[in-house]
């Protein structure tokens, strides 16, 4: 989990560029880390957000970064939700941000 949490904070030093590429290493890092701990709220808050953040990007940042940049990833507001029921499982009202973070996933249409 440290990892995704590192190469996050790295992504911030980089181009763009290095910024996408860098989005599957997060994100094999934060499934690892639910796997290794299925019971971690973090680690499921943390890939609930890189889900709803990546799908929060407007259609035209996606399409140059697909054009000039690399393939994004996909991902889906039910994906994100998934995660963030499986950190309040885990620890319920634990983070009142996954709490947060469930409504708005919901008000996005993921059912």
């Amino acid at each position: 989990m440290f990892t995704g949490i590192l190469s996050n904070a790295h992504n911030e030093q980089v181009g763009l560029s290095a910024q996408i590429g860098n989005l599957l290493t997060m994100k094999y890092h934060l499934t690892r880390a639910t796997e290794l701990n299925p019971h971690d709220a973090t680690a499921w808050t943390l890939l609930g957000i890189w889900h709803y953040e990546l799908k929060e990007m407007s259609w035209y940042q996606i399409k140059l970064a697909n054009t000039f940049l690399g393939k994004v990833p996909d991902a889906s507001y039910e994906e994100a939700l998934e995660c963030f029921m499986k950190a309040e499982q885990s620890n319920p009202k634990g983070w009142n941000r996954n709490v947060f973070l469930i409504g708005k996933a919901w008000q996005h249409g993921a059912c």
